[in-house]
């Protein structure tokens, strides 16, 4: 009977489930009492639960034979288990199952120990209980298990119970040495994973006599002795890796080029790197490696010329000759068309780089650092390797050719690392107006810069580099070396500047005094040596500097001394920072001759003072930080003789800040019409009377801080017009009544409220029973009438010349420090207009050269 096409379309599947299945029962099926074993193994290891991919999810009512990490032979034995990375720290004890499963040809309870804080021990049973009955495994890995075995006791358990081992693989497992003997019995191992034991011993000469090795591996064991040339006999090796074994001496043997006479054509890797090894690399036959991709022998103390043939082999990708001792020119044959990898750093390499290198098709990785390579480097060429990731030239003595095209810049698509510290080619174009290299990580001292004439600006910053800061450019205008690692500075640094009007040296490592040179830099309009650890006074120059310097800036030193009263009659200063330092004395009455300031910062200082009056003049002020220092007496004194609008002034105060002094007295009602103030922060003083409701009127308020004083009375319910109020601490002061309840007031934690022991309401536990406030005082009632009261007057000056920033606004309150850093921006754009450089730099020598006539 003929069945018709499409119904034999149909039974198709039919039949291949049948097929399938019978496949599956014959050779899938686990025997009862191996999945009992493995039962019983699951229940007494003890492993992370959450950790686990694959013990976790054994389930009873399946096959055996289909949970992860099980394989089974078509008779149902369990011959596999690989439990690596499980997670397992303990449940190998004596009676454990784990020794019965006899089938076993592999077995992997490998971890990362280094991820882990519990190492998983087999000490008690030890390795010889393990293998003892495991008489069938040929692959074994124990890689992260702690065995704690001498050789003597791990090569004989191993020797004695698994004769037929093909893997060792027991890396990090505690392991000491001398290797015994009897590991040679192991005649069909073919790879030995050893690394990260301390063996403290030399390579045994038996180890050749592995005829089926493939790979050995021993880095990190400690070994010493000379290095065992016989291993390359061995004809079956593939990958080999003796790295970080300090102590491991001698010479590299012929025999590693010159393998051919062993028919060693399979070796893939060589990494002896790290090791104490001589001699020289012989210009031997490297074609008969025609499979090698690894070659690295970085960090030894090999000799003599690198031959040209190591860059021809085919298959080579890495070729790591770095930190050893070979010297000559470079000189490379046709070289791989695969080669990814090329470092030749820190050796003594001379002459020029060779174009061979340009003809490289595929590197990402190329570095000739740290060598004697002088001569042209044509920086053009470098767009032949357009895979090139990471080029470390640093350190040489290149000079640069170059022709300048539009596709330079683009033909780096890859490049993520640029390394050109120390590049003293650099300095050797003479045509150069314009050198910005920062964000970078150019690293170690800077050469000599006097001989770069033509040099305008030099920007360095945000880098490594080191040493002591050198002769600067005689020609530059702008110079910014901050954000480095400079530990010193020459005494003359500044004699050369003669027309530098921006100089930043800060958040380096720069120690000692001054140097007063810098003040021979008399059209400098911008000093900045912040964030260093400098120490000594203030040179007296900086005080005399008259209307050329604008910004002063060595906030965070440790500078000592008073701060002299010497500003000279036509004071330019705009920014004046102190901040940070060990400065004593008082605020110096000649500060007053700087008209145009407007940032004065004294704060975190050893100042002591009344309240400085003697400012009054200066109408420009801003930003006055006076911080953290020794100020007493009440923020309202009295002054007579004088009758000064200081509103007109303080509301153009965007923080005032008089936190950290020796402050007394109320609160006055000038700053109530402050109506531009985002943060207040008076904390941390000795105040005393009322809050004042007219704090409600500050509209801008962010943020503010009246903890720590001494003040009385209720909250104002005023205070709750305050919608952007997004902190707020009136803690430790000697309030009473209920805490508002509205608007932002129902946002505020129990730490705004705290220690004021008659204060109630959410969010303090304490509930409001019933209180009736005490009736205010005449003081707090009186209003003035048309006399000018000096009380106010001098508040509004106690006010201007105690105010501080708060730096926590600055970080966390966006609107403040928009305003402050757009306020910040409009001064520096009028101190260095950047566009219009070459305009001021032409101005600035027409004045030299009209000084000169003079």
């Amino acid at each position: 009977m003929k069945i018709p096409f499409f119904s034999w379309l149909f039974l198709l599947p039919i039949c291949s489930l049948f097929v399938n299945f019978g496949i599956f029962v014959l050779s899938g099926q686990c025997l009862h009492d191996q999945r009992d074993l493995l039962i019983g193994l699951k229940t007494n290891l003890i492993f992370d639960n959450n950790s686990s991919t694959k013990l976790v999810h054994w389930n009873e009512s399946l096959n055996c034979c289909l949970w992860k990490g099980v394989t089974c032979s078509e008779d149902g034995r369990v011959i596999g288990l690989n439990l690596n990375n499980e997670s397992i720290y303990d449940g190998l004890h004596k009676s454990s199952s784990l020794f019965t499963l006899h089938w076993l040809v592999t077995l992997d309870l490998s971890t990362l120990s280094y991820l882990s804080d519990n190492m998983l021990k087999l000490e008690d049973p030890n390795l010889a209980k393990l293998v003892q009955n495991l008489s069938e495994i040929k692959e074994l890995y124990l890689d992260g298990v702690n065995i704690s075995a001498p050789g003597n006791e791990w090569c004989q358990a191993l020797s004695s119970s698994v004769p037929n081992l093909r893997v060792l693989s027991l890396s990090d497992c505690h392991l000491s040495g001398p290797f015994n003997s009897s590991l040679s019995k192991l005649q069909s191992l073919s790879i030995i994973r050893l690394d990260s034991n301390p063996f403290n011993a030399p390579v045994p000469e038996f180890f050749v006599n592995f005829t089926n090795l493939t790979s050995l591996h021993l880095g990190f064991c400690g070994l010493n002795g000379t290095f065992p040339e016989k291993v390359f006999q061995i004809l079956t090796l593939q990958t080999l890796d003796l790295s970080n074994n300090e102590l491991l001496q001698g010479a590299l043997p012929d025999s590693i080029g010159n393998l051919a006479m062993f028919m060693a054509k399979n070796l893939t890797e060589i990494n002896l790197s790290h090791n104490d090894l001589t001699g020289k690399i012989h210009s031997l036959i490297w074609k008969d490696l025609p499979k090698l991709v690894n070659l690295d022998l970085g960090y030894n103390s090999l000799g003599g010329n690198i031959p040209a043939s190591l860059s021809s082999l085919p298959s080579l990708q890495i070729l790591g000759l770095s930190n050893n001792q070979f010297s000559g020119r470079l000189e490379f044959n046709v070289p791989s068309t695969l080669l990814i990898t090329l470092d030749l750093s820190s050796n003594n390499l001379e002459g020029p780089v060779p174009t061979s290198v340009f003809e490289l098709q595929g590197p990402k990785f190329l570095s000739l650092s740290s060598d004697n390579f002088s001569g042209p480097f044509q920086l053009n060429k470098i767009q032949q390797l357009r895979n090139l990731s990471n080029l470390d030239l640093s350190f040489n003595s290149l000079s640069v050719e170059y022709i300048e095209t539009n596709s330079l810049l683009s033909s780096f698509p890859q490049i993520t690392t640029l390394r050109l510290a120390s590049c003293n080619w650099i300095w050797k174009l003479n045509n150069l107006l314009n050198l910005n290299l920062s964000d970078n990580l150019l690293e170690g001292p800077l050469h000599n810069l006097s001989s770069t004439l033509s040099l305008s600006i030099l920007d360095l910053s945000s880098n490594l580099l080191q040493g002591q800061l050198p002769t600067l450019p005689p020609s530059a205008a702008y110079l910014d070396l901050s954000r480095n690692n400079f530990s010193s500075v020459m005494p003359g640094i500044g004699s050369p500047l003669s027309v530098a009007y921006f100089l930043s040296l800060s958040n380096n490592q720069l120690s000692g005094s001054i140097p007063v040179s810098i003040c021979g830099a008399i059209y400098l309009e911008v000093l900045d040596l912040s964030d260093n650890l400098l120490s000594g006074a203030i040179p007296q120059c900086f005080y005399e500097m008259g209307e050329t310097l604008w910004v002063l800036d060595v906030r965070r030193n440790k500078l000592s001394g008073n701060i002299s009263d010497s500003f000279s009659v036509n004071c330019g200063l705009r920014t004046l920072n102190l901040n940070g330092n060990q400065l004593g004395g008082v605020v110096p009455k000649s500060l007053e001759n700087c008209k145009n300031l407007e940032v004065l910062d004294m704060g975190n200082n050893q100042l002591k003072d009344a309240l400085p009056c003697n400012l009054k003049s200066i109408s420009s002020l801003r930003v006055l930080i006076l911080r953290s220092n020794q100020f007493y007496g009440s923020i309202d004194f009295t002054t007579k003789g004088f009758d000064i609008e200081l509103v007109k002034i303080l509301t153009i105060f965007t923080a005032i800040d008089i936190s950290n002094n020796n402050l007394d007295g109320p609160i006055p009602e000038e700053i109530g019409k402050l109506k531009s103030l985002v943060v207040l922060n008076l904390s941390h003083n000795a105040l005393t009377g009322h809050i004042p409701p007219f704090l409600g009127n500050l509209t801008q308020l962010e943020s503010l801080d009246l903890s720590s004083n001494k003040l009385t009375g209720e909250i104002p319910v005023q205070l709750t017009d305050l919608t952007f109020l997004s902190v707020l601490n009136f803690s430790f002061n000697l309030l009473v009544g209920p805490i508002p309840q509205v608007k932002q007031f129902g946002t505020f934690t129990n730490d705004s409220y705290i220690h004021n022991k008659e204060l109630c309401g959410f969010p303090l536990t304490t509930h409001c029973i019933s209180y009736e406030a005490p009736p205010p005082t005449f003081q707090e009632t009186h209003s003035n009438s048309g006399e000018i009261d000096l009380n106010f007057l001098s508040v509004e000056l106690g006010f201007i010349f105690g105010f501080g920033i708060v730096i926590g606004p600055l970080m966390f309150w966006k609107r403040w420090s928009r305003r402050y850093f757009k306020h910040v921006d409009d001064i520096l754009i009028r101190v260095f207009p950047q566009l219009n450089l070459g305009i001021k730099y032409r101005r600035r020598a027409a004045r030299i050269n009209q000084g000169q006539r003079h």
